[in-house]
């Protein structure tokens, strides 16, 4: 009959667990709950305790339990210290863990295929999410390894406390009264666990490319280069029609003859591409920004070429000019 109100002494025994951690000094006690005995029938002791109590009272409720109600049911809850209780004679053991412990929010699942929303902690210790609303008909029904006991956030590196949630609930005590058990009760928020980071590796490859291909101004220069070389062709087109070269013209020819290096040593991007552990292939940081940057030359390719082809027709007519006037002066 106890199993019937366990989810409401649970609810008491939990909200005096955490009034009490403020001043507590044990903190297995914070990070892990009170001892799963300490109101519920686990030990054979408490088992025997319970029974006689039933069996005293025809009550559905254990006298112990209701004295536990009953400390509960004032707005002004009395705090658990923890020498109020001898741990030191507790079944319960835990492993002591310093407030560094990482807890995130995950699911389990019990034997009947329910699943449970809990807070899955690195040190191994498991809890329920929602304690106070998510309590399960009977503790048989939590899932295995899940602590029916509230996780504190005070003992945890990236926990905090969140809103509380407020419940109306009540208990009979031995003489058949209701017993207020309601209340508000505090909540945790830890955030999810992030999903394991993939891991890239460099490869033996590379990428070499000339910075100049992807120069505005080179290209311009490419195409004034273009125009004297033209040009010279017609200068020499031209001094086949004369009986006697001006000695401008000559002079004009070596100047637009005269050879220009346009090309630097060439940009080798190593290890350009990354094998990465999901299976896939990325570009390196280098690769991804001559990669990002080729992308952008492409789509501004047509407007430069407009403007290649002005620079191309605008030299050709400056060497004209000063071919013209070579020959109109020599008259």
């Amino acid at each position: 009959m106890f199993y019937k109100h366990w989810k409401k002494i649970a609810l008491t025994l939990t909200a005096l667990f955490w009034a009490a951690c403020e001043d507590s000094t044990s903190a297995e006690e914070c990070l892990y709950g009170p001892p799963s005995y300490y109101g519920l029938p686990e030990s054979s002791d408490a088992s025997e305790d319970g029974s006689s109590s039933s069996e005293a009272t025809g009550s559905e409720t254990s006298s112990s339990s209701s004295e536990a109600a009953k400390s509960g049911s004032s707005s002004s809850m009395g705090k658990l210290s923890s020498s109020d209780k001898d741990w030191s004679s507790s079944s319960f053991s835990a492993v002591y863990a310093p407030p560094t412990v990482f807890c995130y929010n995950d699911t389990a699942v019990n034997d009947s295929g329910k699943v449970f929303d809990i807070f899955a902690c690195e040190n191994g210790q498991k809890y329920l999410r929602n304690p106070f609303q998510n309590y399960p008909d009977t503790p048989k029904d939590l899932p295995k390894g899940v602590n029916e006991n509230a996780l504190s956030p005070q003992m945890t590196k990236n926990c905090t406390a969140g809103p509380d949630i407020c419940i109306d609930s009540y208990t009979i005590d031995k003489n058949g009264n209701e017993v207020p058990t309601g209340g508000c009760f505090p909540t945790v928020e830890c955030p999810d666990k992030a999903k394991d980071a993939v891991t890239c590796t460099p490869t033996d490859s590379s990428v070499t490319y000339f910075g100049e291909d992807y120069s505005a101004n080179i290209k311009k220069m490419w195409k004034e280069e273009a125009a004297k070389h033209d040009a010279v062709a017609k200068i020499d087109s031209v001094k086949e029609t004369l009986a006697e070269t001006p000695m401008c013209l000559e002079h004009l020819r070596m100047e637009l003859d005269q050879f220009v290096a346009l090309y630097g040593a060439p940009t080798i991007i190593r290890n350009a591409v990354e094998s990465c552990s999901d299976g896939s292939t990325k570009p390196s940081e280098e690769y991804a920004k001559f990669l990002k940057m080729k992308e952008e030359w492409e789509a501004n390719k047509p407007a430069l070429e407009e403007e290649l082809k002005k620079v191309y027709e605008d030299k050709m007519k400056e060497i004209e000019a000063r071919i013209n006037k070579c020959l109109n002066d020599d008259l």
